[in-house]
């Protein structure tokens, strides 16, 4: 049987690299961050297939659907 050669993952290969770099890394202040982690959290939390696994497993009906 012939085994296929792995191919290193170049995205793991990239991250590698970047850790590596002696370059400074992006910084940002206390509210860039606060104001980035909000944003992530409500893109999450309004996905509509989020929205109704959340309602379900919290079991509140959406007044707006009802």
């Amino acid at each position: 049987m012939i085994r296929r050669s792995e191919r290193p993952n170049p995205l793991l290969k990239h991250v590698e690299e970047y850790r590596k770099s002696s370059k400074p890394q992006l910084k940002l202040e206390r509210d860039e961050i606060e104001h980035l982690a909000r944003v992530q959290t409500e893109a999450f939390v309004n996905h509509p297939d989020i929205r109704s696994k959340l309602k379900e497993v919290i079991g509140v009906s959406d007044p707006h659907n009802d």
